[in-house]
């Protein structure tokens, strides 16, 4: 189940490589990486291999926490510059004593437990051990908090969104609580080896620990490709509409040149798109007040340079 996780994860990087290109960082890409490395040194496979050589004492499990950690500072960052750009900056700025305080508690009591041998199914084989549940326990109750903040933050941005990042951010709020959820079961679960009560719970826990953290990538991943997706699919569809336009325009203006004797050309050249469109809305306007009744424009064709006009949103002087 871990691999198929570390493997969306990187599938969200990939798709994060061109936003990553066109500026330079991509804090979402970041995320992806860091936090699909983090769980991927932690699939059994991996883990038997690579803790020997580290020493074989369990620093390959430190590495992990610390990796998903930290991968999730970058996604917590992510997510709420998007939906609270002003507050981005102050989001940050509390967040650091928290995820500092948790990676330096974690180190400290990753070395005070007594971890001799590797071992893949770590809480399973240390986690009788009360330094071994806090050191757990503090990993998940960090996850559990930022993710409950994030998804509250979607949940408070959410109206005020159009379409498609209200759709993104609400799967993306749903895989919060997966996460959290997630979380939280892993602490019943850990802590059910100090307190017979919860002993009871340990497989339905495990169980659903298991779902809710493949369940949360998933959704959160969905959630955060859907906004650009859509954005993608919106900027092709206007970029057809502008190049259907800009042929039917240019031949509107070139019969009102050959009117108004107008030698002027557009250099087509060098602009293109939405400028263009509004270059030759413009001087089709201005042909038309120089030709006057003269104009050899037909209903229809005054027609679509009004239809034009009115989705560029163009504001009439006053």
């Amino acid at each position: 189940m871990t691999a198929i996780v570390v493997i969306g994860l990187f599938i969200l990087a990939a798709i994060r490589l061109r936003p990553l290109i066109r500026k330079g960082s991509d804090t979402v890409f970041m995320a992806a990486v860091v936090e699909g490395v983090g769980m991927g040194i932690n699939i059994d496979a991996v883990y038997t291999w690579l803790d020997p050589l580290l020493g074989g004492q369990n620093l390959t499990n430190l590495i992990s926490h610390i990796l998903v950690i930290g991968g999730l500072w970058f996604l917590r960052s992510a997510i709420l510059d998007s939906v609270a750009p002003e507050a981005g900056s102050i989001y940050r700025i509390t967040s650091i004593l928290p995820l500092t305080a948790t990676l330096v508690a974690h180190a400290v009591l990753f070395f005070l437990s007594d971890l001799p041998v590797t071992a893949a199914s770590f809480n399973e084989t240390y986690g009788d051990q009360t330094t071994v549940a806090m050191y757990t326990c503090l990993s998940m109750l960090y996850i559990a908090w930022v993710t409950a903040e994030t998804g509250l933050a979607c949940l408070r941005y959410v109206p005020q969104m159009r379409a498609s990042f209200r759709v993104g951010f609400t799967v993306l709020g749903a895989g919060c609580a997966a996460a959290m959820t997630a979380a939280l079961s892993q602490i019943i679960f850990v802590m059910g080896k100090h307190f017979d009560f919860l002993a009871p719970l340990g497989d339905v826990t495990a169980t659903l620990y298991e779902t809710c953290q493949s369940l949360s990538i998933l959704l959160i991943g969905i959630g955060l490709i859907i906004p650009p997706a859509a954005a993608s699919v919106t900027k092709r569809r206007t970029d057809a509409w502008h190049r259907q336009a800009n042929e039917k325009m240019a031949a509107i203006w070139d019969r009102l040149r050959e009117v108004t004797k107008e030698r002027q050309s557009l250099p087509v050249d060098t602009i293109s798109g939405s400028e263009l469109t509004y270059r030759l809305l413009v001087e089709i306007r201005d042909s038309q007040l120089m030709a006057g009744e003269a104009s050899p424009l037909t209903d229809e064709e005054l027609a679509y340079v009004d239809e034009v006009e009115g989705k560029l949103d163009v504001v009439p002087a006053r």
